[in-house]
């Protein structure tokens, strides 16, 4: 494990022609779709609708002969921790500038993800507060203040999968908030707890369940879809369940198990279809050892 404070668990990267094959193949995809939607128009003559049944199969062929090879999240190589730390010099760096920010290191900290914006986190605060935890805000830039910070704390609030695995590297328990779907923000660490912000299907108007969140029709789709972030009461329930995985352990409610079994079926089962399931679900039938957040894993 590198000791590079800008270090970030790798996330499977796309080379430019993989971009190009992906946006050949899903402009294929649409046109297959789209042209396909009229053959079964029984207004149009029977041969213009073969014809169009013809060229629909055709395209949405040629999308999946174009489609670039996924590289899959390697969860599995990264279930056990290794111990990761800054070298002296960096971490008298950080100490001099948390020093010069006025920033106090000893006591219990809480650090969060500066992007997230601060009015939906009053509540939270104000529980954290109560507890004795500092909160201390950290930037992307992963200064090695930024990453001593989230080492040292009792756990990080993270507004990125990209802040999720930063806390991963550093072996601190994490909460990520609001992924889009359970996959790809899903805790490969027995610490780590995730929350699903609301997705509305803007073409029906309906707020999706879970359930639609785990099928094919979600993923192609999730163009036409919309973002709605958790409330301020959402995010303090689930800093509650943060502050007692690290006073009192870790433990999964029935609702976070089966939740955890639906996952790994339903990507198991749509890894073949899906790529960015492919990319970001179940590692030989292991999705993770962390969990959604209680409320919602009911």
């Amino acid at each position: 494990m590198t000791s590079d404070p800008n270090y970030v668990l790798p996330a499977p990267t796309r080379s430019w022609g993989d971009r190009w094959c992906d946006g050949l193949a899903s402009f294929w995809y649409e046109i297959g779709r789209e042209v396909r939607r009229h053959a079964g128009d029984e207004r149009l003559p029977l041969e213009t609708r073969t014809s169009v049944r013809e060229f629909s199969q055709r395209a949405l062929s040629r999308s999946s002969r174009l489609a670039a090879p996924v590289r899959s999240y390697p969860r599995r190589a990264l279930r056990d921790r290794v111990k990761m730390s800054l070298p002296t010099a960096q971490i008298e760096e950080a100490r001099a500038a948390a020093g010069a920010a006025r920033i106090a290191l000893d006591g219990p900290i809480v650090a969060v993800d500066a992007s997230i914006d601060s009015n939906v986190l009053t509540d939270a605060q104000a529980f954290l507060t109560g507890q004795g935890y500092s909160i201390v805000r950290v930037q992307r830039t992963w200064s090695p203040l930024d990453v001593l910070v989230v080492s040292i704390s009792r756990f990080a609030i993270c507004g990125s999968v990209e802040s999720q695995h930063v806390a991963c590297v550093t072996g601190t328990p994490s909460l990520l908030l609001n992924a889009r779907d359970p996959f790809k923000g899903y805790p490969i660490r027995g610490n780590g707890v995730f929350t699903i912000g609301k997705v509305i299907d803007l073409d029906a108007g309906r707020v999706l369940t879970l359930s639609d969140l785990l099928t094919e029709s979600y993923f192609r789709n999730v163009r036409n879809c919309g973002y709605r972030s958790n409330t301020p009461d959402e995010i303090r329930q689930a800093v509650e369940e943060m502050h007692d995985g690290v006073t009192r352990g870790w433990c999964d409610t029935e609702g976070q198990a089966r939740f955890r079994s639906r996952v790994v079926e339903a990507g198991s089962a749509l890894a073949s279809r899906v790529a960015h399931v492919t990319e970001w679900g179940p590692d030989q039938g292991f999705i993770g050892d962390g969990r959604l957040v209680r409320f919602q894993a009911t």
